[in-house]
């Protein structure tokens, strides 16, 4: 929500889209957002690497899969206390929430919601 000449603006959903970067990149964290991934019949990949800022938000869930493709995700540091640090999507609809934290080295990504997303 913002307030423009005394008015309040609410931000629509597609404002906060992070394009899916496709296999292969690193996945865009300048801002907080959801990223729908596009996953094609096919074994793919993207990195993620640390949080932009405190509080940082990202959503990232699979819009839709092809055949039996999967996309593993590497993120720069363990984003939980088992020390995981790959997410894998296989099924529409799987869904993983991650919220950026501090620890005594820097910033790091905390995933705080899981919904059929593989880890490890």
């Amino acid at each position: 929500m913002e307030k423009t000449k005394g008015r309040v603006v609410h931000k629509r959903v597609e404002d906060n889209v992070i394009p899916d970067p496709g296999t292969g990149q690193a996945i865009p964290i300048d801002k907080s957002g959801q990223v729908p991934l596009v996953i094609a019949n096919a074994v793919e990949t993207n990195t993620l690497a640390a949080p932009a800022f405190r509080g940082q938000r990202l959503t990232i869930y699979a819009y839709s899969v092809a055949g039996s493709g999967t996309r593993a995700i590497t993120v720069a540091s363990a984003f939980n206390v088992a020390g995981n640090t790959i997410m894998t999507f296989d099924t529409q609809g799987d869904c993983a929430v991650l919220i950026a934290g501090v620890i005594s080295t820097g910033l790091v990504w905390k995933i705080i919601a899981n919904d059929g997303v593989a880890l490890s």
